[in-house]
């Protein structure tokens, strides 16, 4: 049973697909610790490579013809196999970045940034309410004003 791809020995890395040389070496796109993705030229234009560690597996799959099981999926292994080897377990990803940020503000700071991205999201909403409402207005004054003036009008004839 695997937890991590960074448990994985080079060895392991390396057979995780068949294959002889490829066009060119993969491009790590996203790299964690439980799924890799990476796009490596091959003979019918670029492929994109998927290593994942699902219920305790690892698990391959490339958009090649042969699948999750080919020469993209092994040098993407290989290529996996050093770049975790080199990433800090507590290196932050932008959305854990993100996180860690939003835990160090207060509750007031944090209502802030909710109502502004409210506003944002309903920017157009809120300009169309704004518009009802001023027609609104329009309509009761020219209505509340008719009604003024036919009072008036009957006050006049009695």
């Amino acid at each position: 049973m695997v937890h991590t791809l960074k448990e994985l020995t080079l060895q392991q890395c390396s057979e995780l697909g068949e294959g002889l040389n490829t066009y060119g070496e993969p491009k790590i796109l996203k790299c964690g610790f439980t799924h890799v993705e990476a796009r490596i030229l091959g003979t019918q234009g670029y492929y994109r490579v998927t290593i994942s560690v699902i219920n305790g597996r690892v698990v391959t799959d490339c958009t090649c013809d042969m699948g999750g099981s080919c020469k993209h999926v092994r040098e993407t292994g290989k290529a996996m196999y050093h770049r975790l080897r080199t990433m800090n377990i507590n290196q932050l990803t932008p959305q854990r970045q993100y996180k860690e940020s939003l835990l160090q503000k207060s509750r007031d700071e944090l209502v802030d940034l909710l109502m502004e991205k409210w506003r944002e999201e309903n920017d157009e909403d809120e300009e169309e309410e704004e518009e009802e409402e001023e027609d609104s207005v329009e309509d009761y004054e020219y209505y509340h004003d008719e009604d003024e003036e036919q009072q008036n009008n009957k006050r006049q004839r009695y």
